[in-house]
């Protein structure tokens, strides 16, 4: 049964039913790795309120298929970027300490933290470089939907790794 390789707790989720889970979950293997990972660049590119921003999208767009050079250009635009977002959460956290705003997931310097990850991320996910999965974790404050989505898409992601 393939929900056997789900831990606990996530084996009878009503996600499991919906697209793409279904899918994943019927022909689970390592060939669904690359749209796995698509698909966990675009949940954390959502979640972090970068879906209309031009250098995400792009980053999306171009992923690990397009041109090795459009990717170079892309990865230094993402680092800028990633350094900018950075930058940003710093100052305003600073901000938001000085006029004792209360800690939550709604702060401005988080959203901003949230995207300097995401840009950071999509700076090696257009070269191919590595597994993203731990550090997207890190971006995935906020919206409870998107957050359970992506749970579950890391451990069918893990499970279908195990079975290469």
């Amino acid at each position: 049964m393939p929900q056997a390789v789900l831990p606990q707790g996530l084996e009878d989720s009503p996600l499991l039913a919906q697209a793409p889970f279904d899918r994943y979950l019927a022909r689970l293997g390592p060939h669904l790795l690359p749209e796995m990972q698509q698909y966990a660049m675009t949940l954390a590119v959502t979640q972090a309120g970068l879906a209309g921003d031009p250098l995400a999208v792009a980053a999306l767009s171009v992923g690990v298929d397009g041109p090795a050079d459009g990717r170079d250009r892309l990865r230094a635009d993402l680092e800028a970027a990633h350094q900018a977002a950075l930058a940003r959460s710093h100052e305003l956290r600073a901000r938001e300490s000085q006029a004792g705003t209360e800690a939550d997931d709604e702060r401005t310097s988080q959203v901003a933290f949230q995207q300097a990850i995401v840009f950071w991320v999509l700076t090696d996910y257009v070269v191919g470089d590595g597994d993203q999965f731990g550090r997207l974790g890190m971006a995935m404050a906020g919206d409870a939907d998107r957050r359970a989505r992506f749970r579950l898409l890391h451990r069918l992601h893990d499970a279908a790794a195990r079975r290469g």
